[in-house]
């Protein structure tokens, strides 16, 4: 198992990357009574409340009459330990969460685009239809002009009398047709 030993590295940077966040907040608790009282302590007496609350029931030991609550260096200590990791977990995860919405906000926009192009394509498509539409009409009056003006020749070159054919014969002329 490879895996194993970098994650037992990872545990070990973020225990050592804990340890200065810890520190800093060790050092403030003890010079502000508000940081103390209101940040440091709380997390600390929740943990060791619920830490016991656990392990009394996983022992089957019934459930505790009085939790003793920590003194307050200890709570200090512990304290400063919990937010310590928690600052340190929830900034990479503030990150990734970051980063996530960012790439499916990009994922969006580059969706958006390609549905524009398509639309843009569809026009295209619906406007080059429409002209060859526009162009098949032209082509059928051409067609009957043709047809008129070849049958005008005729009759006019026929009231002279002559069997010959005219001399010009417009039906013969070649149109492609798509």
């Amino acid at each position: 198992m490879e895996s194993y030993p970098v994650l037992k590295l990872g545990v070990l940077v973020f225990k050592q990357l804990s340890q200065p966040i810890s520190n800093v907040i060790k050092d403030r608790a003890k010079k502000s009574f508000l940081f103390r009282q209101y940040v440091a302590m709380p997390p600390a007496q929740l943990y060791n409340w619920l830490e016991i609350k656990m392990r009394m029931w996983s022992l089957n030991l019934g459930k505790p009459t009085t939790i003793p609550q920590l003194n307050e260096a200890m709570a200090i200590e512990l304290g400063a330990k919990l937010l310590g990791e928690i600052i340190l977990f929830l900034v990479p995860a503030a990150v990734i969460t970051f980063e996530y919405f960012r790439q499916a906000q990009k994922e969006s926009k580059k969706e958006e685009e390609l549905l524009l192009e398509k639309q843009e394509l569809v026009n295209t498509v619906n406007e080059i239809a429409l002209q060859l539409e526009r162009q098949d009409i032209q082509i059928r009056r051409l067609k009957k002009t043709l047809a008129a003006l070849n049958s005008t020749i005729w009759f006019r070159y026929n009231k002279i009398g002559s069997d010959e054919e005219p001399p010009l014969k417009l039906g013969k002329l070649s149109v492609p047709v798509h």
